[in-house]
């Protein structure tokens, strides 16, 4: 990292990024990322907040920081079933050397955690899913989180610049009860070249399915024939919603894309 990256994060963050190796800085979010977290757990009226995986616990360090500073009562719930196993509680413990407390540790799958917070109810302002990285993984975080999360509440989706997860995050950006509201830049000018033709082609190809109608669905996604969903998906790396509406789809809802 570069020391100017970091500058502007508290003192004990910094101190991780700077004593991590390859390993950390593979699996880290970055420290703007961090600061996009923060700005979203620091609007008023967040102050339970879920996450899925934690890892080195950065990610959790900039949340939990952000919770500290609010004072009352805090909580951040956080899913990881490798923490003790893959990451030797790391997280954990640079968690607790910052001083941060208002956090919860779920240490099992989150195909089992989720669904149990559920059914108990729970609600949650803001969340992160930077889980385990394939696309079906994905969805069902997104999926459930979806439901976690209260009307006004924001959606933190991590490393869309990842092919499963980048096609996970077009599907999500279709859903009518989310809104874009911050991402963090992804993406060399190469890469911007390449998406720009994406955009191209995804303009030219929609007036086909006015023409074809409900067939148009035998050829095209719905997500990759809009350039607005391309534009966003495929710059970002972070990618933060908020949830404007119960998730009301019903059965045909992707016949109206």
């Amino acid at each position: 990292m570069q020391n100017d990256s970091i500058a502007e994060i508290p003192a004990a963050i910094q101190r991780v990024y700077e004593a991590g190796d390859d390993r950390l800085r593979a699996v880290a979010i970055s420290p703007a990322e961090g600061r996009c977290l923060q700005r979203i757990v620091g609007v008023q009226g967040v102050h339970t907040t879920l996450e899925i995986g934690c890892a080195y616990g950065l990610s959790s360090m900039f949340i939990c920081d952000s919770l500290a500073r609010k004072g009352g009562h805090c909580l951040h719930t956080i899913i990881d079933p490798y923490q003790s196993s893959v990451f030797a509680s790391h997280g954990l413990k640079n968690l607790q050397a910052a001083g941060l407390r208002c956090f919860e540790l779920v240490e099992e799958p989150s195909e089992l955690a989720l669904p149990r917070l559920l059914k108990s109810g729970a609600r949650f302002d803001a969340a992160l899913v930077d889980g385990y990285h394939t696309f079906d993984q994905t969805i069902l975080d997104l999926y459930y989180v979806t439901k976690l999360l209260r009307v006004g509440g924001y959606l933190a989706l991590d490393d869309c610049n990842l092919p499963a997860v980048n096609r996970a995050a077009r599907y999500l950006l279709t859903y009518p009860c989310y809104r874009v509201v911050a991402s963090t830049p992804h993406g060399s000018t190469p890469r911007a070249v390449f998406t720009g033709a994406k955009w191209v082609i995804a303009t030219l190809l929609k007036p086909l399915t006015w023409i074809l109608g409900k067939l148009s669905y035998e050829f095209f996604d719905g997500s990759l024939i809009d350039a607005r969903i391309l534009r966003v998906a495929d710059t970002a790396r972070m990618l933060v919603l908020q949830k404007v509406s119960e998730d009301e789809r019903w059965a045909w809802w992707f016949e109206y894309l």
